[in-house]
């Protein structure tokens, strides 16, 4: 008894939840005016230019800049690239390393390296405890830098490019 209840409510269920549902619209696309509801916004009058100003209609006051700021906005703006100049003394820049180790002949033979096989350029040699580095040239962008940096690639297959401070002179 307890089965075919449960199968017949089942039953009831299934169908019940597959029947249509129908609405009592028209069928045709909503539509309401809110037009009244908007705010109203005037139009206010433009100017002719630049320098001219309409006041209620009927007179026309010419504006004219009385003081030139360009003058006054070159003379801060230079003194704010003087103090920038004086207080900056380093800017972020490119070398490229190729030598990184921590025996001190190793790092002469490298610079020795780079002397025979680029004569033009100055190979500095430096002791950041406890590793010595030979670094080759000073780049503002990393674009500058590539050209020579392949061609050192060529030779010493350690090279790097590392992000290094560069001083202002």
């Amino acid at each position: 008894m307890l089965r075919s209840f449960l199968a017949f409510t089942t039953v009831g269920l299934v169908v019940g939840a597959c029947a249509t549902v129908s609405t009592n619209s028209s069928g045709g696309k909503y539509s309401e005016n809110l037009s009244s509801y908007r705010p109203v916004i005037e139009a206010a009058e433009q100017p002719k230019d630049d320098t001219t100003l309409v006041v209620d209609n009927e007179v026309d006051i010419i504006l004219t800049p009385s003081i030139s700021i360009n003058n006054e906005l070159t003379a801060t703006l230079d003194s704010v690239a003087v103090y920038k100049r004086e207080t900056i003394k380093y800017i972020d820049g490119f070398t490229i390393q190729v030598y990184g180790g921590s025996s001190r002949n190793n790092a002469r033979e490298a610079r020795m390296s780079v002397l025979r096989y680029f004569p033009d350029t100055d190979p500095q040699m430096i002791f950041d405890q406890p590793n010595y580095k030979v670094r080759i040239g000073k780049y503002y962008t990393r674009l500058d830098a590539q050209p020579l940096f392949l061609d050192i690639r060529r030779r010493f297959s350690t090279a790097i490019l590392v992000p290094s401070r560069i001083s202002i002179d």
